[in-house]
């Protein structure tokens, strides 16, 4: 299965990711707290980013016109689902609508081409 998305949704999807990855001090948190399923659990969201960003380019700008996504389908769905749920779940306090609606639509094109 190949899936590939273009620039503006690259940018939405990175910038969803970079802003997710501000919580990695959590899982140092967990840690100290004894919660250690909490951290494992982060951890698995991290290495999903990571994987992810591997095919988005880790550098903020990237001059490509299309990115394809070569990450193992079952685990692009979980990483697209859970930021997508995410952003909606914030979206009525959301002070950025229009970069949330961007990763959410973003989330939705991967989907479709996942179905």
């Amino acid at each position: 299965m190949s899936i590939t998305i273009n620039r503006e949704d690259r940018n939405a999807i990175w910038g969803e990711i970079r802003l997710d990855l501000t919580a990695l001090n959590d899982v140092e948190e967990s840690l100290d707290q004894g919660d250690v399923e909490c951290a494992r659990s982060m951890r698995g969201r991290f290495e999903r980013h990571s994987r992810l960003l591997d095919d988005l380019g880790w550098a903020k700008a990237d001059s490509r016109e299309e990115f394809p996504l070569t990450m193992p389908v079952q685990q692009l769905e979980q990483a697209v689902r859970w930021h997508r749920q995410r952003v909606l779940e914030e979206l009525p306090d959301s002070e950025h609508v229009d970069y949330d609606l961007d990763v959410v639509s973003a989330c939705d094109h991967v989907l479709e081409q996942l179905a």
